[in-house]
């Protein structure tokens, strides 16, 4: 029962809080058309479409210019190649029901996303509307709630679509490529988030950076804080070191450090009381404790995907308020917490 609890107030808040930010953001197209092109019909009704994510349309306009190309590689060209080495049984070739069983998951698993992610743009104009904060200052606490879940979600699609598509891409071939990244619904930690969203980058910086400042020292605890300075630096430089980049990556360094921290406390004599607690009472106290950091976490993404006049907006409607909004915020991060806890246990079992 509890659990349900939490599940329904996480995915009400968030459909709540979408469905305001979309009701707010509905005219913007009139403050700055060059931002949106026309939409699918749906209907019988015109939509505009958010187009002001550069990074999709370079993407999205040289797959359509090249589409065709690939397409007859991936399925002619290897289709072909793969029967041959399956009937002359060479050596370890992915059998003929394994490949279509991979092309098939390509297909409505990964690129079917790429639908939904136009479909959103449709609805959801964070991108767009990023670039006004003087309009976003004007939404209610839930709408710009909305805005600071639509930013990372939309992030969370596109690089779902694009690394998905290529790691299915890669298992025709034959490639183990890392994975598209989590569901940001289910994160609640920053090391988690880092760990697991674009996994490709966080291992290279764990290879180049991260184990040759620790140099084996795995429990010299200054040793991996410093560590953590010198790979989020590098993150920050990598993304172009403005303003709300230097923020974000300062403020991920320290919610990191204080994980470290804490699992470190967790090893001494007064930390280990804490796993002599009944498991549903350190579930609920570990939610406890994770929701001041994930509402930080969540603050650094938009930050991080936005611009630091949007992150400031954010910081001071959150906390220069009375206890609305920040109690209501507090309880139902407080629910997210265990939904990702009990997301990371279904995933464990499911191993």
């Amino acid at each position: 029962m509890e659990r349900a609890v939490h599940w329904s107030i996480w995915s009400a808040s968030i459909f709540y809080s979408l469905f305001k930010f979309k009701k707010s953001s509905e005219y913007h197209p009139r403050y700055s058309p060059d931002d949106f092109s026309k939409g699918w019909n749906i209907f019988s009704l015109e939509t505009m479409k958010d187009n002001s994510d550069l990074e999709w349309l370079i993407l999205t306009s040289t797959f359509k210019r090249f589409y065709l190309i690939l397409l007859f590689q991936v399925i002619c060209t290897q289709i072909i190649l793969r029967i041959n080495k399956y009937m002359q049984k060479s050596s370890r070739p992915i059998p003929l029901k394994e490949f279509i069983s991979r092309f098939l998951h390509l297909l409505f698993c990964r690129i079917s996303w790429y639908f939904v992610y136009e479909l959103f743009l449709l609805f959801i104009y964070s991108s767009a509307v990023q670039f006004y904060p003087d309009q976003v200052a004007n939404y209610d606490s839930w709408a710009l709630c909305g805005l600071g879940y639509a930013l990372p979600m939309m992030f969370f699609l596109k690089y779902f679509v694009l690394y998905g598509t290529a790691n299915a891409i890669g298992k025709l071939e034959g490639f183990e490529l890392p994975p598209p990244p989590k569901c940001i619904s289910c994160i609640h930690q920053s090391s988690f988030l880092w760990r697991h969203f674009d996994r490709g980058l966080y291992l290279w910086i764990l290879k180049y950076l991260y184990h040759p400042v620790i140099n084996s020292q795995w429990k010299n605890m200054f040793r991996k804080i410093l560590a953590l300075g010198v790979c989020f630096g590098f993150v920050c430089i990598w993304h172009g070191m403005d303003k709300s980049i230097c923020v974000s990556s300062t403020m991920n360094c320290l919610l990191v450090a204080s994980e470290i921290i804490v699992k470190f406390i967790l090893t001494t004599r007064s930390g280990k009381t804490f796993e002599k607690l009944p498991t549903t009472m350190k579930i609920r106290i570990s939610a406890a404790l994770s929701t001041p950091h994930f509402l930080m976490m969540c603050l650094s993404c938009c930050f991080f995907l936005s611009n630091f006049e949007i992150g400031m907006l954010l910081v001071k409607r959150i906390f220069s308020g009375d206890v609305y909004p920040l109690v209501p915020l507090l309880i139902i991060m407080y629910c997210g917490c265990h939904v990702s806890m009990d997301s990371k246990e279904v995933a464990k079992k499911t191993i």
